[in-house]
């Protein structure tokens, strides 16, 4: 996604909107008091910037359910998401993100043929500005992901694999459960370190969002 990060709406860059949206989950629900209070400013100010983050898409106004008092309550669009995403890194050009694209296909090949590993990369797909054929620049590379565990494992397992995958590499566990996700996570920082311009994704938000996206790799097992 390109974003200038220097950016300003009310006095406040965009780079430190970004850095609070990334305190928070992605459902999280904002407040002119909540933005007033984390970013010190005015209450004046805090409006404005909220307006102003409403009519560049990146909030949206919305309701909490059960809620009764007159605040204003404002979610994450799927251009907040992004801009939560948006790393601080020089630009590349196009011929370096396809590279990396490259590599990272080659990565999850990789990862999908060691047998050491509890699961598979089942699909990549490549969203944002990479998919727009004028930018010749790329400030990261959005991708979706979906892992599958591998068939020997379960519900009834999976836990106890996480756990011996988890000290295999040299984690101490505290409890039976402290393991749990580790397979996923495992697999996750494997593509993460093919380029430090990957932004990953789990494929349910390009689905929910319903963002534009193609299809880099699959696999069929």
């Amino acid at each position: 996604m390109g974003v200038d990060l220097n950016q300003e709406y009310a006095g406040i860059s965009l780079r430190k909107v970004r850095d609070l949206l990334k305190k928070r989950s992605n459902d999280s629900l904002y407040t002119y008091k909540h933005i007033e209070v984390q970013l010190d400013i005015k209450p004046k100010h805090s409006k404005e910037l909220l307006t102003s983050l409403v009519s560049n898409g990146y909030l949206e106004i919305t309701k909490r359910e059960y809620d009764k008092s007159k605040k204003i309550w404002h979610k994450l669009t799927k251009l907040g998401v992004q801009l939560k995403q948006t790393k601080a890194y020089p630009r590349i050009s196009r011929i370096k993100a396809e590279d990396i694209i490259d590599r990272l296909k080659v990565k999850a090949s990789e990862i999908n043929e060691n047998p050491d590993l509890l699961y598979f990369v089942k699909e990549l797909r490549v969203f944002g500005s990479y998919i727009e054929p004028e930018k010749d620049s790329l400030g990261d590379i959005d991708i979706g992901y979906l892992l599958v565990n591998r068939p020997q494992y379960n519900s009834d397992n999976i836990i106890e694999a996480e756990n011996n995958r988890a000290v295999k590499c040299g984690v101490k566990l505290i409890r039976y459960n402290s393991a749990f996700g580790f397979g996923e996570k495992e697999v996750e920082k494997m593509l993460r370190k093919v380029s430090r311009y990957i932004s990953l994704h789990l494929s349910t938000y390009v689905e929910i969002y319903g963002v534009k996206s193609v299809v880099l790799y699959t696999w069929s097992g």
